[in-house]
């Protein structure tokens, strides 16, 4: 064990016993077993580490001290816990919901090559959308070609050329043209039709792009028998995000609508894609709509051979992800303080005020606030100031389309089908009971919308931090009883958090509430971050994209190493083979 995991704390009040939690608090029950030094499984991977991932988000903040005491270049940098015993939960739940129905992992969602192995060796098949993606899963070890669909119902010819060298020939359309290509370029395709479902009650809908209505499917599987090309079943997708599945059960109709097309076309179709859209919050109730509609619509399934797959991304790996990123800066324009003192070094740091049970050690040097000029010119840019007009720029420019916009497009361009969506709340909208007033602090972190955070605007997602570490200790005070209402060990104050880049669009979190005593060298965490994140970030300004600790901790913990040391070995045997 290296001498760094020796520093975890044994005793720290995570443990909280009051009722209701604040955004900022830390999670509950987090334990402090120590950390192994993990196993390297295969070769040019990170290591795979055993523990809990709050074991792990601690021991990188005391790594990332040490290293800033060692002067180490950008020894803070923001960091991931993947807990790889997460994704086999949620795979377990699956199987136990929708025991018929095959995964395909939506590689999309995160092309981590630790999840691409541990759902592979888990019996998973792969949604790729393009050459890259389908090398990245062919050469991830022993994945048959069929185990993978090009789910992209626009492709490029070269790309389509590539598919049928790597015989992955499943692969969907929802045009002629498309089906003029894979005539062409991949006669032995197994062709499947995407149609057009209602993905109004989606937070990313796709109807505008992709999917074929129904009133076009004859004359499309017309010209596909014309041209010999196969066609073997349907998709569809509800969209990403969706957060209604009983729009399951009309596009389950839909399909078996465009089935009977089908063998009137004289094809005969053996799949059913379900697509993907999947939520974890969401996914018992989807599920029973899912199996209610398969048995309403098609019961005979499995006496037809009718294979019944889906494409769920970040149903696995959403709530699999944390990120940790430190507080690097800290304006505060109306307090009568500058924002910067000389840090400190971990070890002359004073000792942080007594806990309720037990202190954790120092951590991280927290740089404390010290007398401003008086007459600063920052003076009076508090509320309704500068950071006011700020927070309105930048969330005005986060703001996403409300379906309905994309819906409008699809009426024109299908006719109107389905019941348009009401419009979601906007993107960095305030929670629940924070008002209109303005932050009192600005905290900027070392990673943002450009980074990690894009899903704010790609996916439309709303972030909210928690407490890591306050005043340079891990030890974070028991609960208020409401997110404004201060204990004797702390006070909150409203609290703006941006991303670290010269942008102004780089804001996380326009308004949450914080601790008071939040300084300069303490960390962040986010849950629910592995959906959507690292696979679209940049490398905008010269900030490097955030790194990924492995680990399996809890329920299914001994299973995951089980499995992925068996693919390993397997990958071994396999090494050396030209995949595509």
């Amino acid at each position: 064990m290296s001498r760094l995991a020796t520093l975890a704390p044994h005793a720290v009040d995570f443990a909280f016993h009051e009722p209701a939690r604040p955004a900022w608090a830390a999670p509950e029950n987090a334990p402090d077993a120590p950390a192994d030094d993990g196993a390297h499984l295969f070769a040019g991977l990170p290591p795979l580490y055993a523990g809990h991932p709050d074991v792990h988000l601690r021991r990188g903040i005391m790594q990332a001290a040490q290293r800033a005491a060692e002067h180490v270049p950008d020894a803070e940098q923001a960091f991931f816990v993947a807990d790889l015993a997460e994704v086999y939960r949620q795979h377990q739940r699956w199987r136990a919901a929708l025991p018929d129905v095959q995964p395909f992992y939506a590689v999309k969602c995160n092309p981590d090559p630790y999840i691409i192995r541990l759902l592979a060796a888990l019996g998973a098949g792969f949604d790729c959308a393009s050459n890259n993606e389908i090398s990245t899963v062919l050469g991830a070890g022993p994945i048959s070609p069929t185990n993978i669909i090009f789910a992209n119902p626009c492709k490029a010819l070269s790309f389509i050329r590539a598919a049928a060298r790597a015989r992955v020939d499943t692969c969907t359309f929802d045009n002629a043209d498309e089906l003029a290509k894979l005539a062409r370029a991949h006669p032995r395709a197994r062709a499947v039709l995407r149609i057009l479902t209602d993905d109004s009650k989606s937070l990313c809908a796709f109807g505008v792009k992709f999917g074929a209505p129904l009133s076009a499917v004859p004359a499309l599987l017309a010209r596909a028998k014309a041209l010999g090309v196969n066609v073997v079943g349907v998709s569809f997708h509800v969209g990403s995000g969706c957060y209604d599945p009983a729009v399951y059960t009309d596009a389950l109709a839909r399909a078996r609508a465009a089935f009977a097309l089908g063998a009137a076309a004289g094809f005969t179709f053996d799949l059913l894609d379900l697509g993907g859209g999947f939520e974890s919050a969401s996914f018992a109730h989807a599920a029973r709509v899912i199996r209610a509609g398969l048995e309403r619509y098609f019961p005979e399934r499995e006496r037809e051979g009718v294979r019944v797959i889906a494409e769920p991304g970040r149903y696995y790996v959403a709530t699999a992800f944390k990120l940790a990123a430190c507080v690097i800066a800290r304006r505060a324009p109306a307090e009568s303080a500058p924002v910067f003192a000389p840090a400190s070094s971990p070890a002359s740091l004073p000792p942080a005020a007594p806990a309720r049970d037990a202190q954790a050690p120092m951590i991280a040097p927290a740089v404390p606030p010290a007398p401003a000029p008086s007459g600063s010119p920052s003076a009076g840019v508090g509320v309704g100031g500068t950071v006011a007009k700020a927070l309105r720029l930048a969330a005005g420019a986060l703001t996403r389309r409300a379906p309905t916009k994309e819906k409008e497009g699809r009426d024109k361009q299908h006719g109107a089908e389905v019941p348009a969506a009401p419009p979601p709340p906007a993107v960095g909208a305030a929670t629940a009971g924070e008002g209109d007033a303005a932050p009192e602090v600005m905290y900027y972190i070392n990673d943002g919308v450009y980074g990690a955070f894009n899903c704010i605007l790609f996916d439309h997602q709303h972030i909210t931090p928690y407490v890591l570490s306050l005043g340079g200790s891990f030890h974070v005070p028991s609960s208020p009883s409401s997110q404004n209402t201060p204990t004797q060990n702390t006070t909150l104050t409203r609290a703006s958090v941006w991303g670290p880049t010269c942008d102004s669009i780089d804001l996380v979190c326009p308004s949450t509430a914080l601790p008071s005593s939040l300084r300069v060298g303490d960390w962040l965490g986010f849950e629910n971050m592995g959906a959507y994140t690292r696979c679209a970030a940049s490398m905008f300004n010269g900030f490097e994209v955030s790194r990924v600790v492995y680990t399996a901790g809890g329920a299914g913990a001994g299973e995951v190493r089980g499995v992925l040391g068996g693919w390993a070995a397997r990958e071994g045997e396999g090494a050396g083979e030209d995949k595509m």
